[in-house]
């Protein structure tokens, strides 16, 4: 007998569900548990996916040595563009099928950690990304991902999408399953010191609609409107400071709090006409949608 019926026999409504897939590591250094956390996933052959402003930081550089230490070897593929493409996410497939890699860091914004989803999806599943649009398309679990986000908005690192962009129709579109969330979130706020303070605005104002969104869904529960309350009231103490000096290291930490928990409320209850009416224009002119 199924725990959700009970003794009379008759089968009890599922009144909500909350998913979370991700471990999330938080706090200064957490970058340094990097190579840890791959071993864990039993991780020997790592591609660090990231784009190529970070790759000219020493992040990438404290990534390397972590995994290093571990005793887990790399490589890197910085070719991440903002809004990433078909074409980029073809090229990281080509990469992760040619030596044997078995798991993937993530480094970067939001357009980074998608990019590194899709890429995780077609090392493991055949076709094009294209052919996966929508809701639990593709079959076979895609490779493991730890993601570090750099900018404190779009809440990938625990979320089940991805979103790629075709150039070629000028549309973006969605690849959605819980399967898509990264097996662990590295949250530092030393990630965020280099961020310019247009970058810091845009993925603040980002991850406060995900916050409000998710708030006001069909599909909120008490778990979610928790998470997207606190969410809210963390940006609205945090985001002027930040904007102020992206460098402020506690305000870099509380947005990156903020933006994480904001990412959890809205993957549990999905967003609204905001974010689907941002879609078009990203797309077209290759703007964010923060």
């Amino acid at each position: 007998m199924s725990s959700n019926t009970p003794i009379g026999g008759t089968a009890m409504a599922v009144e909500m569900t909350f998913q979370l897939y991700t471990k999330v590591i938080k706090g200064v250094g957490a970058i340094k548990s990097i190579g840890e956390e791959a071993k864990g996933l039993k991780g020997e052959r790592a591609l660090i996916v990231t784009g190529p402003k970070i790759l000219k930081t020493g992040l990438i550089d404290e990534v390397r040595n972590s995994l290093s230490d571990a005793g887990v070897s790399c490589e890197i593929f910085s070719e991440v563009e903002p809004n990433p493409s078909v074409r980029t996410v073809e090229r990281g497939k080509e990469i992760l099928l040619s030596d044997g890699f078995d798991l993937i860091i993530a480094v970067g914004g939001g357009s980074n950690i998608d990019a590194a989803k899709a890429m995780a999806v077609m090392a493991v599943n055949p076709g094009s990304i294209c052919d996966y649009e929508g809701a639990d398309k593709f079959q076979n679990p895609p490779l493991p991902i730890i993601a570090v986000p750099t900018t404190a908005g779009t809440g990938s690192e625990v979320t089940f999408a991805s979103v790629v962009t075709d150039t070629e129709r000028n549309y973006k579109f969605v690849v959605w399953s819980r399967l898509l969330a990264p097996k662990v979130a590295i949250l530092d706020p030393l990630t965020l010191s280099t961020a310019p303070r247009s970058v810091v605005i845009a993925a603040g104002m980002d991850a406060l609609t995900h916050a409000i969104e998710s708030y006001v869904s069909k599909l909120a529960n008490p778990y979610t409107e928790n998470f997207a309350l606190t969410a809210i009231e963390i940006i609205s103490k945090n985001l002027p400071p930040a904007v102020a000096d992206p460098a402020n290291p506690v305000a870099a930490e509380n947005m990156l709090t903020a933006s994480n928990m904001a990412g959890i409320a809205f993957t549990n209850t999905r967003l609204g006409i905001v974010h689907a009416m941002a879609l078009p224009p990203s797309a077209l002119y290759d703007v964010p949608h923060g």
